[in-house]
Parts: C-alpha cells; sequence; structure tokens
C-alpha cells in the first residue's frame, strides 16, 4: 500500500508528549519506504506544535489529545482548542487525533474538529497510509 502515489513524500508530524511513542512510530515509518511517508516529531508542547505546523508544509498531524496529564475528567480540552486553531491557520492540514483513553476519544468525536479520531492502539503505520489515501481520495 502506498501512501501517496506521486514522487513527493506526504509530510506528517508526529505530536505526542511521550517522546518515546513518537520515536516508535517515527522508527516504524521509516522502516516502511514503500508507504512514502516523511516524519517529524514533537514532543515538548502543544504551542510548539502550533509554530512547527505554521512554519513548515505538512500535509498531516498525528496528534495526541492528552498532552497535560490527565484531561479526562476535563470538559475542555487544549489539544481539542489546538485542532481549531490548526484548521483556522492551515484548513488543508489532515489531522488525526489519538488517544489511550477512550473518554477522550468520545469527546473529540462529539466535537468534530479532527478529521479522523482513533485510539492509539488502533494506529499503525498500514492504518497511517489508509487513512492519508483515503484523505487524498477524498480531496480529489
Amino acid at each position: 500500500m502506498i501512501a501517496n502515489k506521486d514522487t513527493r513524500p506526504t509530510r506528517i508530524l508526529i505530536a505526542d508528549d511521550e517522546m518515546m511513542f513518537n520515536y516508535g512510530f517515527e522508527t516504524l515509518l521509516k522502516s516502511r519506504p514503500d508507504l512514502n511517508i516523511e516524519a517529524e516529531t514533537e514532543s515538548a508542547s502543544i504551542e510548539a506544535v502550533l509554530q512547527k505546523v505554521h512554519d513548515a508544509d505538512f500535509d498531516a498531524l498525528l496528534l495526541d489529545l492528552d498532552w497535560y496529564g490527565d484531561q479526562r475528567k476535563k470538559t475542555e480540552l487544549p489539544t481539542l482548542q489546538a485542532i481549531q486553531k490548526l484548521k483556522e491557520m492551515r484548513p488543508s492540514l489532515f489531522i488525526i487525533a489519538i488517544s489511550a483513553f477512550p473518554e477522550l476519544i468520545k469527546k473529540a468525536q462529539k466535537d468534530k474538529k479532527a478529521d479522523v479520531v482513533l485510539l492509539k492502539r488502533e494506529m499503525t503505520p498500514e492504518r497511517l497510509a489508509k487513512e492519508l489515501n483515503k484523505n487524498k481520495a477524498e480531496q480529489q
């Protein structure tokens, strides 16, 4: 399966406050050149994610919903607010929101700002490629 049939790789920012997740997922993508996905990571802060998206030409963002500790009990998620800002800044940015917590997934699905919302355990390089292909087909 090829994520982007053009010669230019699909550029994605992997943004999670857990550096090991970023490193692991980036390493998995690098081990799959057939997917034609070029990844960068960010784990410093949501503000750093906003700045990186502003400064670079990413096609997609894989964004963890739980950046500031236990967000499951809060009604407003800073990451959902960030997704709104990102969509205003870059309407064409394809955003996949992920979380290990089903409660956060439900909030993000209800919010409807992210293009795709998935549990972390569902996110594999193949699933990422599938979602990117689906988005690309819908854009044509």
